[in-house]
């Protein structure tokens, strides 16, 4: 399976880096978040970043002051696999005011693609939003909807104990849930909960509990177990303060209520 074959080894904080921090890698995706938006980059490129950068810090000790570039160099990378018009080299160096040169981020880029032996093709949790959505009985998602899940998607990767304990699959199974929990979520679900009204609804217990079982049946056999583990993980993660996911989110409801008015 692609995605057990492309994940960062497990525990690597505990057992290989010494001289970074859960904290300072939760923070550099934060980071990236927001430079996706400045830099109008897709949804993509910062979820393949992360899992570049994951791979990255699960096989080469790095220093607190590389780790920086390591994330720049992921997101160099991710880019020029997924983007039209990638950033250049400059673009990127200059977020970091003159902390690396373009050289020193075109070096870190060739570690990094050897480090993880050119393989880029890599399933995210984006890949898998729309079927973890399907499966949950979100049929046309309305805008709304869909920020709310990819609000909780971001932050499922921002958090290092839940980003790389749990495939990729099962972290947007559980983003669906966690955003129905949370927000309301729900498309065609919470439409029929509102009585077709289209005002968004508390979806219920019995509407959670046919979400559940259908992300289940979708993710296979003895799925349950990893999916309440995820789904545990969210919650907590959600508490912690994102500064660059919150204004991110925030934007993006705001720019849905502009597209609804006009």
């Amino acid at each position: 399976m692609i995605q057990t074959r492309y994940r960062p080894k497990r525990h690597y904080m505990d057992t290989l880096q010494t001289a970074i921090s859960r904290e300072m890698r939760d923070n550099l995706v934060d980071y990236l978040v927001g430079v996706r938006v400045d830099l109008s980059l897709s949804r993509d490129s910062v979820f393949l970043a992360v899992n570049y950068l994951d791979r990255f810090l699960s096989k080469r000790v790095v220093t607190s002051t590389t780790l920086d570039s390591v994330c720049l160099a992921a997101l160099l990378v991710s880019t020029k696999y997924e983007e039209v018009a990638p950033p250049d080299v400059l673009d990127l160096t200059r977020l970091l005011e003159g902390q690396f040169t373009p050289d020193d981020l075109l070096d870190m880029e060739r570690e990094l693609l050897t480090t993880l032996a050119f393989k880029l093709n890599v399933a995210t949790i984006e890949s898998f939003l729309p079927l973890a959505m399907a499966a949950a009985g979100i049929v046309n998602p309305d805008p709304v909807t869909t920020i709310h899940v990819e609000h909780v998607a971001w932050m499922a990767i921002a958090d290092y104990d839940v980003a790389h304990m749990h495939l990729a699959s099962v972290l947007a199974g559980a983003s669906v849930i966690v955003a129905a929990e949370v927000f309301g979520a729900g498309g065609a679900v919470a439409h029929a909960a509102a009585g077709g009204s289209g005002h968004r609804a508390v979806v219920t217990h019995e509407q959670a509990d046919q979400m559940w079982d259908g992300v289940c049946k979708w993710l296979g056999q003895d799925a349950a177990r990893e999916l309440a583990g995820a789904v545990s993980g969210l919650r907590r993660a959600l508490r912690k303060p994102r500064m660059n996911i919150q204004r991110c989110t925030e934007l993006a409801l705001r720019a849905a209520s502009k597209a609804v008015e006009a």
